[in-house]
């Protein structure tokens, strides 16, 4: 019994946390590990879902590009609002498929190898007055 619940609480307590990627005075980015079901139940995909907590009470513009890429590139590049003390985070749904980046796919007892590592570039804060 408590065994039980011991995998229990680690579980729970897996799912809950975010691993710390980027952080200053002003903001605090972190990002997990999710799977997303799909459809169809045999295809799922794992993602890295994204944390971004303004810690101030200014409001903020944060830029950053999802991966590996030069400051004039285009691609993946995010410009996000941030209120005072709001935080923001991505999920499964569409609603948030800007903050998640794709991981992997996992086929049912099978998992692929990751080639995916969780990055962002090019990250700027900008004080809105």
């Amino acid at each position: 019994m408590v065994f039980l619940l011991f995998l229990h609480f680690l579980v729970v307590t897996n799912q809950d946390y975010w691993e710390p990627y980027f952080e200053n005075d002003k903001l605090k980015i972190s990002y997990k590990t999710s799977i997303c079901n799909g459809k169809n139940v045999i295809v799922e995909a794992e993602y890295f879902v994204i944390r971004i907590e303004n810690k101030t009470s200014e409001t903020y513009v944060l830029n950053f590009h999802k991966g590996e890429h030069n400051e004039y590139d285009s691609e993946d590049k995010l410009a996000i609002i941030l209120k005072p003390f709001q935080e923001i985070k991505g999920g499964c749904s569409n609603e948030s498929l800007e903050l998640r980046m794709f991981k992997q796919t996992l086929i049912t007892n099978q998992r692929k190898t990751a080639l995916n590592n969780f990055k962002l570039t090019n990250i700027k804060v900008i004080e809105v007055y």
